[in-house]
């Protein structure tokens, strides 16, 4: 009796050269392009400007998410959203807690 080895199970999701949920950010960007481009000729604006538009938002885009996989990796916009979230300083304003500490030490 054999066992399967399924290899790469456990690596991260990757399509051309981006990583995790940059792909998704990607989607969402294709995504609102479509619906961007429904709505606008649907309001009645030429095709010509509409479709301009649509191609430059998706280049633009396209470029910034590609430069964020590549600058920060798989789990770096994770990473940058916790850093933002720390604090950059505790403050006490009550002495006692700070005297409970130093009895408890003194105690131990």
């Amino acid at each position: 009796m054999g066992f399967r080895i399924y290899k790469g199970v456990d690596q991260e999701m990757e399509f051309k050269g981006l990583k995790a949920q940059y792909l998704l950010f990607m989607g969402l960007v294709l995504g609102g392009s479509l619906l961007a481009f429904s709505v606008l000729y649907a309001l009645g604006f030429p095709l010509i400007i509409t479709m301009i538009v649509c191609v430059a938002s998706v280049l633009y885009l396209n470029k910034w998410i590609a430069g964020m996989n590549k600058k920060m990796g798989k789990d770096g916009l994770m990473k940058k959203q916790v850093n933002q979230r720390l604090p950059t300083a505790i403050r006490i304003r009550n002495r006692g807690f700070v005297k409970s500490l130093s009895q408890k030490k003194a105690q131990v």
